[in-house]
């Protein structure tokens, strides 16, 4: 038993070793809109993940208060946007800027005071594999108006304090 748990001890610290956490600020937000429905796009530098392999990823934003729940869906943009250009007319075309699949949802709650956490491992997986890091477009589903609404103001000053978490390890060279 002895032999058993020290061999489990070795390699828990062994594989720890290897293993890497990194929390990084979004580098980039905008916000689109178009007759009071509004859309958040984001984006972080992926540049430091080169030659590794990322295990997890995640958005952690701070709890919002909302009136009620809310689901926040999260797209893979596949377009690169400028902060200072990007419009909704610029901007808008489901399946040509932004992928039409759900890669990410969360659904708040208006009574209970938790953060918002968004897995984007795949985006980052993808980023890292690809090199096409153009960004994330969060955005209310179309059952709830396709966009944010009188939330968005909150929203986009939350995401000022949002942190990305990355889990990852080196890979050899």
């Amino acid at each position: 038993m002895r032999k058993c748990i020290i061999l489990l001890s070795f390699i828990i610290i062994f594989s720890l070793s290897y293993a890497d956490t990194l929390s990084l600020s979004i580098s980039q937000i905008a916000t689109i809109s178009n007759n009071g429905i509004n859309r958040i796009l984001l984006r972080f530098n992926t540049d430091v993940f080169h030659n590794t392999q990322v295990d997890y990823a995640e958005i952690v934003i701070p709890h919002f208060l909302t009136s009620g729940k809310m689901i926040i869906e999260g797209y893979r943009l596949t377009t690169n946007w400028s902060q200072t250009a990007v419009n909704w007319n610029s901007f808008n075309r489901p399946g040509g800027d932004y992928d039409t699949i759900t890669r990410t949802r969360y659904t708040t709650s208006a009574s209970v005071n938790l953060p918002v956490i968004l897995d984007i491992t795949e985006f980052v997986q993808n980023w890292v594999n690809n090199g096409n890091n153009c960004g994330i477009l969060l955005k209310r589903p179309y059952y709830e108006g396709n966009g944010f609404r009188n939330e968005v103001t909150l929203l986009r000053n939350t995401l000022a304090n949002a942190r990305i978490r990355i889990f990852f390890a080196r890979l050899e060279e």
